[in-house]
């Protein structure tokens, strides 16, 4: 079965996508660096998970530092993953 590919455009990158925000709450120590924020962590995201997130929070540092926004395509599956990402930073 194929994969579905998801294409955002950069405005949609813009509006669905709060790569501010998980920039932001990945390079504050006040809200990154808690053993609250480890177990969660920890508890919600399997080791795969936190691997692939990695990746995300560099490209969310690249876009909000760097370069702003650019169009993406990823799988529904990341799309979900970015969501709960952007869902866990909202909290902490």
């Amino acid at each position: 079965m194929a994969e579905l590919i998801l294409r955002l455009t950069r405005e949609e990158v813009q509006q669905k996508l709060d790569f501010n925000l998980l920039c932001h709450t990945r390079h504050s120590a006040v809200a990154w660096e808690t053993g609250r924020r480890r177990r969660r962590w920890a508890a919600e995201f399997t080791p795969d998970e936190r691997e692939r997130a990695e990746a995300i929070f560099a490209l969310c540092s690249r876009w909000a530092l760097k370069t702003g926004p650019k169009p993406v395509e990823m799988s529904l599956d990341t799309y979900g993953l970015w969501q709960r990402l952007i869902r866990f930073c909202g909290t902490l």
